[in-house]
This record gives C-alpha cells, sequence and structure tokens, in this order.
C-alpha cells in the first residue's frame, strides 16, 4: 500500500497561496496519551498534522509536519514517537522529523494499538499486522526514514473484521482481539498463533459488537467491555465470565477509561454518540452523574493517571479537562474549544488585532458563535450561552446564526455583537469583552416575523433588523429599547403603516454615518434604498435591474455596496452617489450557479466571489477585471480579507475538520497593478488538506541582501569610530615565554618557512613586488581588464566579504592606495555592466562607498573616459529611479481616484 496519489492543487493561484488553517482544535480521530519524562502529553489530530499538549495544562508544546493526508489512527510509543496511519503511509514520527515508514500492509489501515512501547498492531480489513519499532528508530537517529516491515500477521477466521483490541500489562505479548461479529479472543503477538476464544463476554445477544476495552488498573485480568448497544459488562478474562454490567441509555459504547488514582469510590467513565459522559460507580453498580460534556460525539475519553481529572474529545471540535469538587461532581475545568460544523460567517475584530468574530451551523437548532486569533491556529474560543432565557427567546433555544454585526469600538463600553437566527423573531446580543451571550433581546413589539438580517451603526448606539416579511426595525442598542420601524409611509402619531419591502430583507448594513443600506430578495425588487436612521426617512433609492431579477447576496463596506444579482451579475454601487459604479458578470446562463459569499478588501481595490460551483474569483474593481479564479471542492461559504490585503479568509461547506477557516497569502501583494496581465485559469485546489506555507519566487523585492549589512557599510567610519577603544592599548612588561622557534629539517612545519625558491611548481608564475603588495580587489580587476573574469564575478565576491574586509578592499584600489586609475575605471565599467544582477541594496551600498574614497580622485585626476562613465552611471540610475517613481505614482494615482483617498 501507499502507491495511491492525490492532486492537491499544487499549481496555486495567481494571487494567493495556502498560509495555515486555524480554528481546528481537534477532529474525529482519538486522542491518544503518554508520559515523557515527567510530563503527561495528549497527542491531539487536527486533520492532516496533529499537535502535542502538555494534558495538565491544555498548552500547546509542539506541532508536526503537515503529513500531506487526513490522520485516521495514531498512537504513542517509547521515546516520545508516535505511530500515524494515513489512507495511503504508516509512519513515525518524533515532533517535525519523519524517522520511520512501515512497509508492507495492502489494506486500508482502519486503527494502531499499542503492545508495549516498541510494538504495536495495525488492523484494516480482515488484515491484522504486528510491528516491532526497531532501537535506531526510538533514538531519533538522524538521516533518511527508515523503512520497517511487520513482523508476522494473525490469521482471522474468513470474514472477521476487527472491532478493537486490547493490550493487558500483566498478560505478556498477549492481545484481546474483539471482532464485528461479537468475538473475543486472546492472541500472542510473537508467535502469531490464537492461545484463547472467550465465551463468557456475552449477556445478550442484542447487544452487538465490541467497541471499546479497558482494563482495570487496581485488578489483575479485569476488563470493562463496551457494546454498540450501550451495555458496559465487567468481565474477567482470567475466568472467562462476567462479573455484571451496567446499561448507557445515550446509545453506544464510544468511550471507557477506569480511575486510576485509587482514592474511594471506585469509578468508570464511558461516552456516547450524543456527547453525555458517565460516571459509574462501580460498588454500588449505578451511574452517579451524567455530563453534557460536547456538542457531538465523544470520541475519547480518559481518567489522567494519578489524577482525579478526566480529558475528553469531541467530534465538535473541543478538547475538555473535567475535575471532582468535593461532593464528588464532575465539573469542567478547562477547555480548548472551536467552532462546530462549517463555518458561514466570517468578520474582522478590529478592536482587539489578529482577531475574527465568526459563526458556524453545528446541527439543527444549533448556535456556535465565537472568536478566533489568526495569529495561533489553536487559540480562540466559543462565546458563552449561560445567559440565554427561555422567556426571551422561544422554546429557549437559538438556532443557527443567519446573519452577524457588531462595532469592535464599544468592547469595553457595552454589548454590540447582534446577531440573527434562523427562526427567531429576535436578534441576541453578545458581550464581546465577556465572550458571552447577554440577557437582552431585539425584538419588535407585536412583530413575530424572523429576523432575516442585522445592522449596527459605527459609532455602537443604533442596531436596525431586517424581517422576513420586508419590516426594518430601529433599536438604541446600549438600552435594548425598540424606536420604532423604518418605512416610506407613516401616520399622524408617526408609526410605519407598511413595510418598506415586499420580500425578505437579504440586506441590512450600515454605510458612511446613520445611512442603512437595505435590499430585499423578492423577484422584481432588485433596487438598494437608503434610509436616514436618525429621522427614519428615505434618502435614496437605486434601480439595480429591471425585470424578475432577484438579488442573492449583498455586502456593504464604506461608502460601497456589492450585490449579486440572479442574472449572472454583481453590481457595485457607490452608495454616497447613489450612482452604479461598476457591473461585473460572472459568467454562466441565468441561475446557473448562485453567488454564495462575497467580500471588499479594506482599500476597496478587490472583491472575492464565491459561488455555488465552487468557484472563487477575484475582481479588480477600478478596472472591473478578473485577475484570479480558483475552483474549489466545495463552495466558499465565507471569505474576509485581512487589513491590508495581506491575507484572505475563506471557510467551505467540506473542511478537513468542523470550525476549519484557510487563510491565504497575498504573494503579489506589493506588485499588483491594474496594468499587470494575470493568469486566471481556474486552479483546482482541495481545501481538505491543512494548508502550510509555500515557497515563492516572485515577490518584488528592492533588494535580496541583508538591508542591516549594507546599510552599516555606508556608515563604517561612524560605527569603527564609535566602537573603537577609548584607551590606547598598554604594552605587555616582558615578552611572553612561547616565543616560535625555527623547526627542524625533517619537522612538517618546515613548508611553512620554506623559502620561496625552495617551493617546487612545474610551471612557476611570473610575481613581480607590486603584486605581492596588491589587494585581493586590485588583483580581480587587473585579470577583468584582461578579459580573464567574466561580467559580475567582482561583485559577487565582493559581497561574500564581511563589512570590515570589503571596506579595506575598496580603500586599497587607485593611485592613492599605489594603484593606477586603470583600477577605478575597471570598478566603474563593474557597476555599468552589472545593471540588474546584483541586489539593488548590495550594489548601491558599494558604489556609495567606493565614489567616498575615489570619488575627488576621478573628478580632479581622471581621464574623460572615466568621467563619461560617471555620467552614464549616474543617469542609469536617475533612469532606473524615475521607473519606480512612475510605476508608484500610477497606482497612487488609480487608488485615489477610486477610494477618494488623499495619498500624499
Amino acid at each position: 500500500m501507499g502507491k495511491r496519489k492525490r492532486d492537491h492543487g499544487s499549481k496555486g493561484s495567481a494571487m494567493f497561496v495556502p498560509a495555515r488553517t486555524i480554528g481546528v482544535v481537534t477532529d474525529s480521530t482519538p486522542f491518544a496519551s503518554a508520559v515523557v519524562g515527567k510530563t503527561r502529553h495528549l497527542v491531539v489530530s487536527k486533520g492532516t498534522s496533529f499537535q502535542i499538549y502538555d494534558a495538565m495544562s491544555l498548552r500547546v508544546l509542539i506541532g508536526s509536519r503537515n503529513l500531506g493526508e487526513r490522520i485516521r489512527s495514531m498512537i504513542t510509543l517509547g521515546q516520545g514517537l508516535v505511530a500515524v496511519a494515513t489512507p495511503t503511509k504508516l509512519t513515525a514520527e518524533s515532533g517535525m522529523q519523519l524517522v520511520a515508514s512501515f512497509v508492507g500492509w495492502s489494506q486500508l489501515i482502519d486503527a494502531l494499538y499499542a503492545v508495549t512501547p516498541t510494538e504495536f498492531v495495525s488492523v484494516g480489513k480482515g488484515e491484522v499486522l504486528v510491528w516491532r519499532v526497531p532501537a535506531s528508530v526510538l533514538g531519533h537517529a538522524k538521516g533518511p526514514a527508515v523503512e520497517v516491515e511487520s513482523t508476522g500477521r494473525l490469521v482471522l477466521p474468513l470474514g472477521e473484521d476487527v472491532s478493537f483490541v486490547l493490550h493487558i500489562p500483566t498478560y505478556l505479548h498477549k492481545i484481546l482481539v474483539a471482532s464485528r461479529r461479537g468475538g473475543l479472543q486472546l492472541w500472542n503477538t510473537r508467535t502469531h498463533q490464537l492461545v484463547h476464544g472467550f465465551s463468557g463476554h456475552k449477556v445478550a445477544e442484542e447487544d452487538g459488537h465490541i467497541t471499546r476495552m479497558v482494563h482495570s488498573p487496581d485488578m489483575v485480568g479485569l476488563v470493562a467491555l463496551g457494546y454498540s448497544s450501550g451495555r458496559i459488562v465487567i468481565f474477567s478474562a482470567e475466568q472467562d465470565r462476567a462479573h455484571f454490567s451496567l446499561q448507557q441509555t445515550q446509545g453506544s459504547v464510544t468511550a471507557l477509561s477506569f480511575r486510576t488514582d485509587g482514592v474511594e469510590p471506585a469509578l468508570l467513565c464511558s461516552g456516547s454518540p450524543s456527547g453525555t459522559l458517565c460516571l459509574w460507580e462501580l460498588k454500588k453498580r449505578r451511574c452517579q452523574q451524567t455530563v453534557q460534556a460536547h456538542n457531538a460525539a465523544i470520541v475519547a475519553a480518559e481518567f489522567l493517571e494519578g489524577q482525579t481529572l478526566i480529558v475528553s474529545s469531541g467530534s465538535d471540535n473541543a478538547l475538555r479537562m473535567w475535575s471532582f469538587d468535593d461532593g464528588g461532581k464532575c465539573l469542567r475545568l478547562k477547555e480548548r474549544v472551536g467552532l462546530c460544523g462549517p463555518v458561514r460567517g466570517i468578520g474582522y475584530y478590529p478592536f482587539v488585532p489578529d482577531t475574527l468574530i465568526a459563526y458556524a451551523e453545528p446541527g439543527e437548532g444549533q448556535c456556535s458563535l465565537g472568536s478566533i486569533v489568526t495569529r495561533n491556529s489553536h487559540c480562540g474560543g466559543i462565546m458563552s450561552q449561560k445567559k440565554l432565557s427561555p422567556l426571551a427567546f422561544r422554546g429557549g433555544t437559538l438556532g443557527p446564526v443567519v446573519d452577524m454585526d457588531y462595532c469592535s469600538d464599544r468592547h469595553f463600553d457595552w454589548p454590540a455583537i447582534v446577531t440573527a437566527h434562523r427562526g427567531c423573531h429576535q436578534a441576541a446580543v453578545w458581550d464581546g469583552e465577556r465572550q458571552a451571550l447577554t440577557a437582552k433581546a431585539l425584538g419588535a413589539e407585536g412583530h413575530t416575523a424572523a429576523i432575516s438580517s442585522v445592522a449596527v451603526s459605527g459609532c455602537g448606539h443604533y442596531a436596525v433588523l431586517g424581517t422576513e416579511n420586508g419590516w426594518l426595525h430601529k433599536f438604541h442598542l446600549q438600552s435594548a429599547t425598540f424606536h420604532g420601524s423604518i418605512s416610506t409611509q407613516y401616520n399622524k402619531k408617526g408609526e410605519a403603516t407598511q413595510p418598506p419591502h415586499t420580500g425578505k430583507v437579504l440586506l441590512t448594513r450600515f454605510s458612511q454615518g446613520l445611512t442603512v443600506v437595505s435590499c430585499s430578495a423578492a423577484p422584481g425588487e432588485a433596487r438598494l434604498m437608503m434610509w436616514d436612521v436618525k429621522t427614519r426617512q428615505q434618502i435614496g433609492t437605486l434601480q439595480l435591474e429591471d425585470g424578475s431579477t432577484a438579488v442573492q447576496k449583498g455586502i456593504v463596506s464604506g461608502i460601497y455596496a456589492a450585490v449579486a444579482l440572479s442574472s449572472s451579475c454583481v453590481v457595485i454601487a457607490d452608495v454616497a452617489a447613489v450612482a452604479v459604479a461598476r457591473k461585473l458578470v460572472i459568467g454562466g446562463s441565468s441561475g446557473a450557479s448562485k453567488v454564495v459569499s462575497m467580500a471588499f478588501n479594506d482599500g476597496h481595490r478587490l472583491l472575492a466571489v464565491g459561488t455555488s460551483d465552487a468557484r472563487f474569483r477575484i475582481y479588480d474593481v477600478a478596472s472591473a477585471r478578473l485577475i484570479d479564479l480558483m475552483a474549489f471542492s466545495s463552495p466558499a461559504l465565507s471569505c474576509a480579507f485581512a487589513p491590508g490585503t495581506l491575507f484572505m479568509m475563506t471557510s467551505h461547506a467540506r473542511s478537513s475538520s468542523p470550525g476549519a477557516i484557510h487563510m491565504w497569502a497575498n504573494r503579489n501583494i506589493f506588485s499588483v497593478s491594474i496594468d499587470q496581465e494575470l493568469d486566471v485559469s481556474a486552479v483546482t485546489i482541495n481545501e481538505n488538506d491543512e494548508l502550510q506555507p509555500q515557497d515563492t519566487d516572485d515577490f518584488f523585492t528592492v533588494g535580496s541582501g541583508e538591508r542591516s549589512k549594507w546599510q552599516m557599510l555606508v556608515d563604517y567610519d561612524t560605527v569603527k569610530e564609535r566602537n573603537s577603544a577609548k584607551d590606547e592599548t598598554v604594552k605587555p612588561v616582558q615578552a611572553p615565554f612561547f616565543l616560535p622557534t625555527a623547526a627542524k629539517e625533517d619537522d612538517p612545519r618546515q613548508a611553512v618557512f620554506a623559502p620561496l625558491d625552495q617551493v617546487e611548481d612545474d610551471e612557476p608564475e611570473e610575481i613581480t613586488f607590486a603584486d605581492r603588495l596588491a589587494g585581493d580587489l586590485q588583483r580581480r580587476l587587473k585579470k577583468r581588464r584582461v578579459g580573464d573574469t567574466q561580467t559580475g564575478d567582482v561583485l559577487s565576491w565582493l559581497q561574500t566579504k564581511s563589512i570590515g574586509a570589503l571596506h579595506a578592499e575598496l580603500a586599497q584600489v587607485g593611485p592613492l592606495s599605489g594603484g593606477s586609475m586603470d583600477e577605478v575605471e575597471a570598478m566603474l565599467d563593474e557597476f555599468a555592466d552589472n545593471k540588474g544582477r546584483t541586489s539593488v541594496d548590495a550594489c548601491q551600498s558599494i558604489l556609495s562607498t567606493f565614489l567616498k574614497f575615489h570619488g575627488e580622485t576621478i573628478a580632479d585626476d581622471g581621464s574623460d573616459a572615466a568621467k563619461v562613465k560617471c555620467r552614464e552611471l549616474s543617469e542609469t540610475l536617475r533612469a532606473e529611479w524615475r521607473s519606480i517613481d512612475d510605476d508608484f505614482a500610477r497606482l497612487s494615482c488609480a487608488l485615489r481616484t477610486f477610494a477618494r483617498v488623499q495619498m500624499d
């Protein structure tokens, strides 16, 4: 196995390269634990890589390399090694290093099970292999990865598939093998022979097969068996009989662990597909407590060795630690949590640097809203819903978020994050500082239609809600009071008499000041309406398209709005001027693909558009041109640009892990121009793979060297004077006793002191006295004049020198140092011929230092040819800088024209 290859879209897009995946804490692969020294580690999978946590603090210690494929199973071995199984590989990893590859397996590996620190078992469909780790691998020897073959296989009866494997520490080289037909057998891993077949483990035929097994830390041969029916059997392997059974009513047993600290009462914890953690008191044979630990299935749960602590992970992208109080009640101690489910909305939260506010749809009738720190892939958290009031929200639950808006400037002043939820007639208000839901709810009296869109003003004082039946409601956000509805018609009391829209309000956002922009999803209502929130009066209407065209998606950023229409086009409108600025044709027939996500960058230069056919387009707004096109394996549900357009974020319906947000680095951040032709051919990119940085060679740079080095060369005299010793060096009182003595005739050092005429040379080179005194630079310039050295060799050689050596070499050429003007002219030729071949920083610094030494000599004693070369070199430099100035001037002009920003 291991021959199959996958295309991960390595070609990349014209503008963006993969940077990283954020928001993922864990996935549906069970974690593994191990003790390394005095520290207990948790190895947690996050898609195509894993992270190692400190089990006590839940802090990330180290991350692995990108394995390129989704992890199916992993275990810990001795010396901190981690064995990892992917669809095509079985490897041993040590941190970021691959140390061994296991070869010879043929079936897709479903699970790995540790036997000893140097031995483990892999299980595939009808294939059980035993592997032993060589001593060289345990020592983490540097070099290429070692290939390891299996020591043998366990031949199971025809049609038997393994459901779980367990090694009991007191049973040397023995493992318990459970099959999906309900059988349980004892096998020897050294002889690969069946030792015993058990029959006393079954309590009822309808229990199904064994899904989990764990051995008791105190009693030899005592094992807890978890079944697919939810039954838990305490089984004695020595006596081949069941002592008693427990019934977990929450469904199949997905995790089992015994308490190991030796303190009464003896407990067993079990996990379920519903996310419930059950604690069983074994002496009383009853369930002591149930805890809703996760919002999805529990993948793994384990008592930490010697501690009254439980660590659990679930498929809801959460890793949690639980402790017990004095009364024995299980309480949540700490956690690492990400969004659960596909992320459907992303927005930057400017008040807290490098922070995103995002929401996901974990499941029917569930809400998941949280913050994510972009600089750390594992940092962030989910906002608490403890203050959810059943009286405020019907049914006492928040449905999935359908829209979100916020004012980050009020982070410390009052709650200013507002969300609309599916089927709910009120909007929820969240506190960004406390990361929690507040008791406030925004709802208009007498209106029961569900909220479909929300808007929060830039000052944070006002909120406007749009409803499914076309109404717009105004609220004072700090006090959560209703200030009336917005309409085109009012009665004498100032009450709105009819909704401003005939259908669902799809877009509600504040533009500049207190101007609200809204539009409806009703067919034939493809127009933007602008309102003054203070007076609740209409201030403008912009018809985008006539006929039965409907709006699919809309966003507002500053004075610009982008509206996607069902006619396969996106209209960019200037809200301040109430005019259409650009019209972008997405392509395809009407209704062929629906726009599902859009985002402006912070300068309104770029517009990203994601469609339901999994295509993702980047447009240059000023020229209305498509400059990049990508094809994903699933649609981009949401997207956002980082400040400065350094990064772009996307989330997808089918990602490698729930809550995953993919970051893309803008490779052309300093070189994108409206005059540049970019490759816009569709690029297939598999966003299921965890994104990792890639090397790029086409960034625009003005120098490839170290800037500090070349700056020091220019200021070398100042630096040398500043760092020189203030006191004169004191002469030693007497000479040291270890003066060098003459070497004997047979001494190997004799060659060092041999006279020049005794050195053997078949073809002696004629060396003059002047050549002996000349520096390396002078000799190279002499060779250049006779054509022995290729153009560019001298400057390339100078760049390899230290600052002091380079300074000394430049000072030794020319008439003032015993040389000639020919050397100065040769150096000028070197600068002229190396146009574009040496980094600008290095060439400019070396030229400045050279002219500092020899500028006056050229002006006073230089030949006419030398002066002409200086003038030509000066004109070349001026032309280069004029070209750069022109390029930046054109960019500045284009940005000022479109964005109306004064850039001086």
